[in-house]
């Protein structure tokens, strides 16, 4: 890692200890104009030698041993925005061909969607404001368009992951920093792009994204085309991203026979687990932008850049930054200087016996605590029915009939009245030590069928199944409008890559019941009803998922109990030690998550890591009050009690990135007491200043642990 200039340290630290009042913009622009002039000294574009800037007067494409590899002019098209610029993510830009999208429009396509998922895109939210392409940070000044020109390379490698490395023209060589980003979900390797492929580009970083080797490949086995590395389909399946295979009892005509239709998903369908190795990948990543780094046709001189003078930061979101931590627990080779995880979905392989405090309550986390897909499953069948009261415009977002069912199974009170059922399903999950205060908006997660969804497919590559295997009766297809299942549209299969997130519902591809018990036709397994024609969302389906990742197996000998052991050592082998090998990270999560909890996920791991290491640990904990896991769902559903977590995360680079760099102190691990805005408040903005607490302000909370507790204060 390069170090700063001593003088430019002094004087940072400087500023940071005359305790200038909180709210006094002229430290803050003093900070950034010092660490401008830091991180422009010597070298790079935008004041330093031209020698370490990438040509930028035209876009063209080349492709060079199996890579491809493209220049942006940062007008026409570039790194950041795909050419749309700030103002023009929030729309979706159409294709020439609809049914033969070019890879440029695909790329473009797949950026827009990128920060429409990501962000929550309303300026009174902040964005355009206080967040997003076009507004600059702490260390970056930017144009507002938010466009970056400079050079892509983007490949497949040989254990299946996407690899991209994102170059802008105004990387300075001689302050090399490195940004290496592990995609959330099983997106493509744009997903990464907004919020850390922003933060990186604004920053002069180069940026290197993997796919995890989940990410959106979907074989369409009605038509036996499959997805490259670019997102266009063919038919040539040695330039696959991934291929559907069959099993030992039934090939893919067999299947296709009987369930036409059909396609299958990279994530899910592998056979090779990818989260096992998702750690490895991020790390082969960073090898991978070194690689290209040091290549002498690059910069058009020989380089010598690494992980001794580069300032290399592993961060992903969700699952990505569950992926960040692993690689940063198995980075034996030191590549990885700190790790920024926000809202990691994480399972951890030993999780202590410890309590924790949050104000009133009092949880206890032992060694039988569920694990992500477990809590996915109780999710999967429970939230159905605790979102049965629950409507947003008119639309029902949970399933009246699947509390009938389960009350008929004796899962929850046999009362007659819906509320009733609802609040004896809540309790069931409350049950698993999450937050009461996450439940309401776990019901626009049950709406976006975020809990089977994601159930389905962890269960399907943690237990290595195959397509044919049709587990707990699911598969994936499109639909019509009366959820039937449907052929899937060329154009849908055109799109899929740019829109689709690899786990369903996206581009029309959903999850299905295989055989709708009312009549023996495949449907969105929403729309499946029970023998009663109660629409119940295929209960059984659900509770096959919920045996599946249980880790007591079945003592019944027989499939079951076969693929429930299929599932649990592939679960074994993704599980985190919560042992970052002493370097230094961030994690960033809202309090009111109702996907990845925080009592089982950031607070676990944050209580361990500090459990193993004492004050010799440097990670750091940020709860967000009145955040959650997806920021664009405030947009969707017109939530304004919530604040986009995603700012938070960008201030927590910057955090990390200064303390990496200058050295200076990381903040403390604190509850930022954020505020969203009420009802009454329709008009208002969020504001830094009655709304958006800067990290290690006065108003927040110090967290602590001791004696085996970890104290969240309510704040």
């Amino acid at each position: 890692m390069n170090t700063s200039k001593t003088l430019l340290a002094v004087l940072l630290s400087s500023l940071i200890l005359q305790g200038c009042s909180e709210g006094n913009a002229g430290w803050v622009a003093a900070l950034g104009t010092l660490v401008a002039v830091g991180a422009g000294a010597g070298g790079g574009g935008g004041g330093g030698s031209s020698d370490s800037s990438t040509d930028n007067t035209s876009n063209d494409t080349e492709v060079n041993d199996g890579m491809v590899i493209t220049r942006f002019d940062g007008e026409s098209d570039d790194l950041l925005t795909a050419g749309l610029g700030a103002d023009g993510l929030a729309q979706s830009p159409k294709f020439a061909d609809s049914i033969n999208p070019t890879a440029s429009e695909l790329r473009r396509l797949a950026v827009a969607s990128a920060y429409q998922n990501a962000y929550d895109m309303r300026s009174d939210s902040g964005f355009g404001r206080l967040y997003g392409p076009g507004v600059a940070g702490t260390f970056a000044q930017i144009s507002v368009t938010g466009k970056v020109a400079g050079k892509e390379f983007l490949r497949a490698d040989d254990k299946n992951n996407t690899q991209l490395l994102q170059l802008p023209d105004q990387f300075d060589l001689t302050n090399p920093c490195l940004i290496a980003v592990a995609t959330p979900a099983a997106s493509s390797v744009y997903a990464g792009i907004p919020v850390l492929g922003e933060w990186g580009l604004k920053n002069r970083c180069a940026v290197v994204y993997s796919d995890k080797g989940a990410g959106s490949g979907v074989h369409d086995i009605q038509t036996d085309t499959i997805s490259l590395v670019d997102g266009t389909r063919s038919s040539t399946k040695d330039k696959s991203q991934f291929t559907a295979t069959g099993n030992e009892v039934s090939d893919l005509a067999a299947f296709a026979s009987v369930y036409p239709e059909r396609v299958a998903l990279k994530h899910a369908h592998n056979q090779n687990n990818p989260e096992a190795n998702w750690d490895n990948a991020l790390l082969d990543s960073i090898d991978f932008a070194f690689e290209i780094l040091n290549r002498e046709d690059v910069f058009g001189q020989v380089t010598s850049i690494g992980t001794s003078n580069t300032v290399v930061i592993a961060a992903g979101l969700s699952t990505g930054g569950a992926a960040a931590l692993r690689a940063a627990e198995l980075d034996s080779g030191q590549r990885i200087d700190g790790v920024l995880a926000i809202s990691p979905a994480i399972s951890q392989r030993n999780p202590a016996r410890l309590g924790i405090r949050q104000g009133g309550n009092n949880y206890y986390i032992n060694d039988k605590q569920p694990n992500f897909l477990a809590t996915m499953a109780d999710y999967a069948v429970y939230q159905p029915c605790a979102s049965a009261s629950s409507t947003f415009s008119g639309t029902a977002l949970g399933l009246p009939g699947r509390c009938s069912a389960l009350s008929s199974l004796g899962l929850i009170t046999s009362s007659t009245a819906v509320n009733a059922k609802t609040k004896d399903a809540a309790s069931k999950l409350q049950a698993l030590n999450a937050l009461t205060e996450a439940q309401t908006l776990a019901h626009l997660y049950t709406a976006e069928s975020y809990y089977t969804a994601y159930a389905n497919a962890y269960a399907n590559s943690y237990g290595r199944f195959s397509v044919v295997d049709n587990l707990c009766d699911y598969s994936y297809g499109a639909v019509s409008s009366n959820g039937r299942l449907s052929s899937k549209s060329q154009a849908d299969l055109a799109d899929e890559f740019a829109t689709g997130n690899g786990i369903s519902p996206s581009s029309n591809t959903t999850l299905l019941h295989n055989r709708s018990d009312s009549d023996g036709l495949a449907v969105y397994y929403r729309r499946s009803t029970d023998a009663d024609r109660q629409i119940d969302g295929h209960l059984a389906g659900a509770l096959c998922l919920q045996q599946l990742a249980q880790t007591a197996i079945s003592t019944t000998p027989g499939l079951a109990a076969d693929n429930q052991q299929r599932v649990q050592d592939g679960l074994k082998d993704s599980l985190a030690l919560a042992d970052l090998r002493g370097k230094p990270g961030i994690i960033v999560h809202g309090r009111q998550d109702p996907f990845a909890h925080v009592n089982l996920t950031s607070r676990l791991y944050y209580a361990n890591n500090k459990r193993y290491y004492g004050t010799q640990s440097q990670l750091v904990y940020l709860e967000v009050d009145n955040a959650h896991h997806v920021d664009a769902l405030n947009q969707s559903y017109q939530r304004r009690d919530q604040v986009p977590l995603m700012y938070y995360a960008q201030a927590a680079l910057d955090k990390l990135f200064t303390h990496l760099k200058y050295q200076l102190s990381l903040p403390s691990s604190q509850v930022i007491a954020s505020r969203g805005i009420s009802v009454l408040d329709s008009n208002q903005q969020l504001n830094t200043r009655t709304h958006l607490p800067a990290i290690g302000s006065r108003n927040n909370c110090a967290i602590s642990y001791g004696s085996n507790t970890l104290t969240i204060p309510e704040c």
